[in-house]
């Protein structure tokens, strides 16, 4: 397996509830999110997860971070601050071999949809375009 076989998927998950909610609940949502993520895009042996980073900055020293580096461990999820949030903003860098881009955006699109309704949460995923984010040539 060479690096060029993994695909990286650079989104923007955004989160909205009615009311602010600690970081915790934010993080157990997550939690929930990426782990379904994790098992549901790569359902098959043919597919390995290089890793699954987001992260959510807020105020001062807000910060949530996931880590996934294998489907079988569930995410690691940290987090720290005293401020309640009702929008968090999600930036999610998922490298995946033998997993385009498209699928990896529909799978998560669908986990998190799943969860937000039962959880009642509003929730937009969008994918970055990552030539604008690492155009290392141009520069």
């Amino acid at each position: 397996m060479y690096q060029d076989d993994f695909k990286a998927t650079v989104m923007n998950i955004s989160l909205e509830k009615t009311t602010r909610e600690e970081l915790a609940n934010w993080s157990e949502l997550l939690e929930q999110i990426f782990n379904c993520y994790a098992n549901q895009v790569c359902d098959s042996n043919k597919c390995h997860i290089g890793h699954i980073k987001a992260i959510f900055t807020g105020v001062g020293k807000d910060f949530i971070k996931v880590n996934i580096y294998k489907r079988e461990l569930p995410a690691d999820v940290v987090y720290d601050g005293v401020n309640s949030y009702q929008r968090i903003d999600i930036i999610v860098n998922s490298i995946i071999n033998n997993i385009s881009s498209e699928t990896s955006v529909k799978v998560i699109e669908k986990c998190s949809k799943a969860i937000a309704l039962k959880n009642q949460v509003a929730i937009t995923v969008k994918t970055i375009d990552q030539n604008k984010i690492h155009d290392h040539e141009n520069q």
